[in-house]
């Protein structure tokens, strides 16, 4: 008989991410598997082999059961150990974001600096400008006599 994805997560009392992550991951596992419109079927003997591999690498301390200070939030110790590893995984995403949001935080900064002594360069010129301008003004306003008689 063959099972999707769905059906084997639901007979191994698992999520379906799991039973993927195990089928790419273990070569043996290919030779079970049927792929019939995009969609992967698992023969009998391909789910006692993932039945193992699960089994494997869910010991048995793992399947206590962990209260979180109610009755409603009682999970098994694998689920909270497979919770906190998204989590850590979501956190270490993160830390790579802010990473990269400080680098081009910081390049933006120097392209800010870099703007602002262009800018502080051009105001100088242009003030030269201006006082050439009105030196050769003020040269152009003397008195005829005074030009001819420096």
């Amino acid at each position: 008989m063959l099972y999707t994805i769905l059906e084997v997560s639901k007979k191994l009392n698992t999520s379906k991410v799991t039973v993927y992550k195990k089928i790419n991951s273990v070569n043996k596992l290919k030779g079970f598997i049927t792929i019939k419109n995009n969609v992967k079927y698992i023969n009998d003997e391909g789910l006692e082999v993932l039945k193992e591999l699960i089994n494997k690498s869910v010991n048995s301390k793992d399947c206590k059961w962990v209260n979180l200070n109610d009755d409603k939030n009682t999970i098994k110790a694998s689920e909270y150990n497979a919770f906190n590893y998204l989590q850590e995984d979501y956190i270490s995403t993160l830390k790579k974001q802010i990473e990269e949001k400080d680098r081009q935080l910081e390049e933006k900064d120097r392209i800010i600096k870099k703007q602002l002594e262009l800018n502080e360069n051009n105001q100088i010129l242009l003030r030269q400008e201006k006082e050439r301008l009105m030196i050769m003004e003020s040269n152009n306003n003397k008195s005829f006599w005074r030009k001819i008689f420096k």
